[in-house]
C-alpha cells in the first residue's frame, strides 16, 4: 500500500510513506472517536509514536499544526482535491514523494468524507469531493527552487489525473501563467462571492492572498 502514517507529518492527515520511514505509524485521521474501531488493528501490531485518533478540541488540533511549522523554515504547500484514491493515485504520490529533494517534504491526504461545507450557500465549492491532496514542501536549505518546481509539478500531474480545486490556505507562493489561484480555491462560487465582496467589501479592506475580488474590479 503506497500511503501510510508518517510519524514526521502534521497533525489530522496521512501521509506518503518511504521505506525509510520509521517503522512506527503515527494514527492522525481527520475524524475523532469514530475511527478507534477502524485503526485498533494497527495499534496491536506496532506501538504508535503518536496517536491523536480520539476527539481533540480545535484549539489543540491547530497548536500542534502550529509547532509543526516553526518559524524560520521555508514552506510551499499546494493542493488538489480527488473523487477517489485510485491505486494508480497510490502509486503515483510514492514516485513523487521518493522525488521529493528534500527530507521534510511530502504529501497528505487528508479524508473529507464527502461531508464538508454546504455546497453552494457556502464558500467552499468542493463538499463533494473525497479527499485534498497536500503537496508539503518544508525545507531549511538555500535550494528554494528545487523544492518550489517539486511541488509545482507534482501538483500540475495530480491534475493530469483527475484532480480539481485547491484548498484556499494551500495554493503555493508563486501563482503561474496556468493556474487562477481564486478559481482553484472557489470554483462555481466564485461569482456569488464576488458579488457579496462588491456589496459588503467594495474597497478590498479584508484582503487575502487567495483574493475574491469585487465582480467591478
Amino acid at each position: 500500500m503506497a500511503t501510510g502514517f508518517n510519524p514526521s507529518r502534521g497533525p489530522a492527515e496521512t501521509a506518503a510513506t518511504t521505506p525509510e520511514d520509521d517503522s512506527r505509524a503515527s494514527l492522525q485521521p481527520l475524524v475523532g472517536s469514530c475511527w478507534n474501531e477502524t485503526f485498533a488493528p494497527l495499534r496491536e501490531a506496532a506501538e504508535p509514536l503518536v496517536d491523536n485518533s480520539d476527539v481533540v478540541p480545535y484549539e489543540i488540533l491547530h497548536e500542534m499544526g502550529t509547532l509543526l511549522h516553526p518559524w524560520g523554515r521555508k514552506y510551499v504547500h499546494r493542493s488538489v482535491f480527488i473523487d477517489e484514491l485510485t491505486d494508480d493515485l497510490h502509486e503515483f504520490i510514492l514516485e513523487r514523494t521518493k522525488a521529493a529533494p528534500g527530507r521534510m517534504d511530502g504529501i497528505g491526504i487528508w479524508p473529507m468524507g464527502e461531508a464538508v461545507g454546504s455546497g453552494n450557500s457556502s464558500a467552499f465549492a468542493w463538499s463533494d469531493k473525497a479527499h485534498l491532496i497536500v503537496i508539503e514542501a518544508d525545507w531549511e536549505s538555500h535550494d528554494n527552487r528545487a523544492h518550489i518546481e517539486w511541488a509545482t509539478e507534482t501538483e500540475r500531474r495530480l491534475r493530469d489525473r483527475g484532480g480539481e480545486g485547491a484548498y484556499p490556505g494551500h495554493v503555493g507562493v508563486e501563482e503561474g501563467d496556468w493556474e487562477d489561484w481564486s478559481e482553484k480555491a472557489y470554483g462555481d462560487n466564485l461569482d456569488r462571492l464576488q458579488e457579496i465582496k462588491h456589496e459588503f467589501d467594495p474597497e478590498n479592506v479584508f484582503d487575502h492572498s487567495t483574493p475574491i475580488h469585487s465582480e467591478n474590479d
